[in-house]
């Protein structure tokens, strides 16, 4: 059984891809966001750090990498 993870860059690594620098920067970032998100310990920092801007830019970026993991299989 594999080990239970979120963590993406640990994917990247497993399947041995590389993206480019500017998709992997993202990554980083929303592996970043992604255990605050799950493991809140400040609700209300994690809520004024992620406003509807930074929200909504995440969410477009996050398409460009599903389209870069299709791209690979």
């Amino acid at each position: 059984m594999p080990p239970k993870t979120h963590n993406l860059i640990y994917f990247l690594n497993k399947i041995g891809k590389k993206p480019d620098q500017e998709l992997k920067k993202f990554i980083t970032k929303l592996n970043t966001a992604s255990v605050a998100t799950c493991y809140p310990d400040d609700l209300a920092k994690i809520q004024s750090a992620y406003t509807e801007e930074i929200t909504k830019e995440m969410i477009e970026k996050s398409k460009d990498v599903l389209k870069w993991v299709k791209t690979q299989f």
